[in-house]
């Protein structure tokens, strides 16, 4: 069984400086030496506790924006959510590709002419 180093910083008033401490604990290699060190009804425990705050954290994402999701909609996302799993990000580009799909082709054209003068411009 390894130590892992954790750091954690207590930030200060401004003027005072910050606290840094770091200390080594061995949580165990794997799932079955964490079991062995702390009992499969802790690792659970901490497993579902952490789980509950991602998927919290899907279901603010969710809901923030100009057009949040509906009820059915994140709990599809939830359905479609795996602990410690996150999707692949998805580039500035791809999502203008995404949203140009929807248009005319004429209306892609203009849009195509719009952006080229843009860079003539800049």
């Amino acid at each position: 069984m390894t130590a892992q180093a954790v750091t954690a910083t207590k930030v200060m008033p401004e003027g005072t400086e910050d606290r840094v401490g770091t200390v080594n604990y061995d949580f165990g290699d794997n799932i079955d030496e964490a079991v062995e060190k702390f009992t499969a009804e802790v690792v659970y425990k901490r497993f579902m506790a952490a789980s509950i705050v991602d998927l919290q954290g899907l279901v603010r994402r969710g809901l923030s924006g100009d057009e949040p999701k509906k009820a059915d909609a994140l709990q599809t996302s939830a359905d479609e959510w795996k602990p410690g799993i996150s999707k692949p990000r998805v580039s500035k580009q791809e999502k203008a590709l995404a949203a140009l799909e929807d248009l005319s082709a004429e209306d892609k054209k203009a849009f195509i002419k719009e952006l080229q003068a843009s860079l003539k411009a800049a």
